[in-house]
């Protein structure tokens, strides 16, 4: 029973109620195919508008991805085990921002952190290929976790789901002892403040 706008219905009654300056915060993690319709939408009501702006997603410079590099890495108490890893589930997409996820992979690299991977549900790299990364680090232990926003059906089902494709089956079937924490991004602070500061500098 709740309702929630779309952007053109917000857009719209955002119009009706008489504003004239209007910004746009989403809370993508990639700038993939849903931020270009935002974008899209955006430009459709341009002319409505005084001024109208549309903010980044979490991930849209090198600066961003050094920030959630950190941020992740203090995610897990025991991160200097060197027999556990933390492997992050990404959506993944067939859109060109899909290489976010290898910048943010490199981002992780730089900061020395050795133990942290980045894999996608629908895209590259896959679970598979982390596993052989795992196999090769001689890790006995893997920690999963959605590196999405809201921790819904890939994080529920495809990450810590029973089933037999599921993250945590492949995982346990390749011999690895599996620990899955089941949040979204958006419930860590620092990640809601990343957010924030982004809107910050659209008003700025």
């Amino acid at each position: 029973g709740i309702k929630i706008n779309t952007v053109q219905q917000a857009l719209t009654k955002l119009l009706e109620d008489g504003f004239s300056d209007v910004y746009i915060q989403p809370t993508h993690v990639i700038e993939g195919d849903e931020y270009d319709l935002i974008k899209m939408i955006t430009d459709e009501y341009r002319e409505s508008f005084m001024s109208i702006r549309l903010g980044h997603a979490l991930l849209s410079d090198d600066e961003d991805m050094k920030r959630l590099a950190g941020i992740l890495d203090r995610q897990t108490s025991d991160r200097s085990d060197p027999k556990t890893a933390r492997v992050f589930m990404g959506h993944g997409t067939i859109h060109t921002a899909n290489r976010v996820y290898s910048r943010l992979q490199d981002a992780i690299n730089r900061e020395g952190i050795n133990n942290m991977f980045i894999a996608t549900v629908e895209a590259a790299p896959s679970i598979r290929d982390i596993a052989e990364k795992l196999k090769a680090a001689e890790v006995k232990r893997v920690l999963l976790s959605p590196l999405m926003i809201v921790a819904g059906e890939h994080a529920v089902n495809d990450m810590a789901g029973s089933c037999e494709d599921s993250w945590r089956t492949i995982l346990e079937k390749e011999g690895f002892e599996v620990c899955c924490r089941v949040e979204g991004l958006g419930s860590i602070y620092q990640v809601q403040k990343m957010i924030a500061d982004h809107c910050r500098e659209l008003i700025q």
